[in-house]
């Protein structure tokens, strides 16, 4: 039977790409959906997936302004009932790279535990109406990789100065996956430079080991949030596609 880890990427501090939208209530605002989707599937007598919500809790760097209240321990610990673990891990390291070490901590530290992680960042969230998404993304991961070995992201491109990799990283990895790689943490710090994106490498100590990305656009539409612009875009490879899945915050305005 599938359990997952549901893992959040979080960062209390405004900087350049977050000056124009409130970050203080976007974790909750992702939680309370998730609260009511739980809600919903327990009057419906269908079982939730999600055995665990971790949160990764980082520090503000001294040049970003920290965000007041980001982090409302107290209060999320009460959105839950026992069916569903809340956790706070906090993160380690130098916070550099964006949401994508976060997501290996939380994944190796629960990864006994789990079959299956799934990968948000605080700036996003479920679609409220998609009830079972943790059945679909595991159904569709099933279906993209019959070995249980691979990266499930939202998007997926490559262009003339980057390889093939998950450009909107939000998706599902399986513990198999990720016991597949000798030290993952250690993996991902050793091929990140400074002239190398961290979304890249993130996706590369998975396709230079030839475990295979794949998308779900063929399922579900997927909105983004371009900050230089503010502007919600579509991504999404298959036109008329209404069922979303991962969300933007900005898009619940």
């Amino acid at each position: 039977m599938e359990k997952i880890n549901y893992i959040i990427a979080t960062y209390p501090g405004i900087t350049q790409q977050r000056l124009y939208y409130d970050y203080s209530n976007a974790v909750e605002k992702q939680l309370k959906i998730l609260q009511h989707i739980f809600k919903q599937k327990k009057e419906m007598g269908i079982n939730s997936l999600i055995k665990q919500i971790t949160i990764m809790v980082t520090k503000c760097k001294n040049e970003h302004l920290n965000v007041e209240n980001y982090y409302k321990f107290d209060e999320w610990k009460l959105l839950f009932d026992e069916d569903v673990k809340i956790i706070f891990q906090d993160y380690i390291g130098s916070n550099n790279y964006y949401s994508y070490d976060q997501w290996i901590q939380g994944i190796i530290k629960n990864w006994d535990e789990y079959t299956h992680h799934i990968i948000i960042e605080d700036d996003y969230c479920i679609e409220k109406s998609l009830i079972d998404f943790d059945i679909q993304l595991i159904n569709i991961y099933k279906n993209k990789f019959k070995d249980n070995i691979g990266y499930l992201a939202s998007r997926t491109s490559s262009s003339s100065n980057r390889p093939y990799h998950a450009c909107v990283s939000n998706g599902i990895i399986s513990t198999d996956t990720m016991k597949k790689l000798i030290d993952p943490l250690a993996l991902f710090y050793k091929k990140y430079n400074n002239t190398v994106e961290a979304q890249v490498v993130f996706s590369c100590i998975f396709t230079d080991e030839n475990i295979p990305l794949e998308n779900y656009g063929e399922y579900f539409r997927i909105p983004f949030w371009r900050s230089h612009t503010k502007t919600l875009e579509d991504l999404s490879l298959i036109p008329n596609i209404k069922q979303a899945c991962f969300i933007p915050v900005q898009e619940l305005n």
